[in-house]
């Protein structure tokens, strides 16, 4: 019967410490997409500073209104309409 018991907290045990990881893990991947919004930039042409780099992070916002600053911004350093939204599609991704 304690065998039974100890199982049962075991599992239980598992379970909860897999649930704490799993988030942890898969939130980890959506941190980089700002890069790849820098990445599609370089690709493209452009020389990429801090402002450029900002405005991709905005990209990645959890706000609509932040997030929509983006293509603005890139815009105004020079970056072509087409390739401003989908360098910023990118970080939203």
């Amino acid at each position: 019967m304690k065998s039974l018991n100890a199982k049962r907290v075991l599992v239980a045990a598992s379970m909860t410490a897999a649930a704490a990881v799993v988030p942890i893990v898969t939130a980890a991947p959506a941190s980089a997409t700002p890069i790849e919004c820098v990445t599609y930039l370089k690709h493209e042409g452009y020389s990429i500073g801090s402002k450029a780099i900002n405005s991709c992070k905005n990209g990645d916002s959890g706000s609509a209104v932040i997030r929509q600053s983006c293509p603005v911004t890139l815009v105004t350093f020079g970056v072509k309409p087409n390739h401003a939204a989908t360098a910023c599609r990118a970080a939203a991704a």
